[in-house]
């Protein structure tokens, strides 16, 4: 049945700019960075004194930065529109008095924001891949680094995709649960500089990538942290997604 909804969802989604969204906020990183090089003379990594395979360090830590934003403002508006798809067509009752289960209804509501996602993910790697190709940023390809790079940020922001999914359908109007996806996503980084905050759900991206720099010496080494972070997210995320769940199974939604 969750295979039914999914599809279902899909083609409702192929009415709305929900495909275009995904491949956007997936390749906004690299077009910034692309574009930072035209206006830096054609200099799109830095250093340029480094090992040529480490470029794809500097090149992968350059695009996370811009992520970290980019990535909570495309679930929020991404939950917005799965659920703004029933809540406009007031379709809310009329799918929740088919002989479906409440919880497979918003359970296929997650999956299919959180399919986005991967795709989103897929589609940067892709994308880091073959920029990073046509820059000659080295010819033995750090895959851990570029991998670990597209889709950690996207597997630590499970937590945001839970609480997105959960306010926008929850709540009819949508310029509530947007503002409050934009707000907090912007706040992600500062969140992360306390240690009060650091827990929060939107500071997990930031600390999701494979690398680091060392301030002292400016040298790019593992992170070996990022295990950690990733799994506590999805642990948490998984938390906040069986909250709204029962959330939901106990109000009337669509009102």
């Amino acid at each position: 049945m969750i295979g039914r909804l999914l599809l279902s969802n899909n083609i409702k989604m192929k009415r709305s700019w929900s495909w275009l969204i995904v491949v956007f906020f997936a390749l906004l990183p690299l077009l910034l960075i692309i574009l930072y090089g035209l206006f830096n003379g054609g200099r799109s990594v830095e250093p340029q004194d480094i090992e040529p395979n480490e470029m794809w360090r500097h090149f992968v830590f350059s695009i996370h930065w811009i992520l970290i934003f980019s990535l909570p403002l495309g679930i929020t508006i991404q939950a917005s529109i799965i659920a703004n798809i029933e809540h406009q067509g007031n379709s809310w009752k009329q799918l929740l008095t088919l002989p479906l289960n409440k919880s497979q209804v918003y359970i296929s509501k997650f999956l299919t924001l959180f399919i986005f996602n991967m795709i989103s993910a897929f589609l940067l790697a892709c994308g880091i891949l073959l920029t990073g190709i046509s820059l000659g940023i080295g010819k033995n390809i750090e895959w851990y680094t570029v991998l670990g790079g597209s889709f950690y940020p996207y597997l630590a922001s499970l937590p945001i995709m839970a609480i997105q999914i959960w306010l926008s359908i929850s709540i009819k109007n949508q310029a509530f649960s947007i503002l409050f996806g934009v707000v907090f996503g912007m706040a992600g980084l500062f969140f992360n500089m306390n240690g009060l905050t650091k827990w929060l759900p939107w500071s997990y991206p930031v600390e999701a990538t494979p690398i680091k720099l060392v301030s002292d010496t400016k040298e790019m080494i593992l992170n070996s942290g990022v295990d950690y972070v990733v799994i506590t997210a999805i642990v948490i995320g998984l938390v906040l997604l069986f909250i709204g769940l029962l959330d939901f199974t106990k109000r009337e939604v669509g009102q």
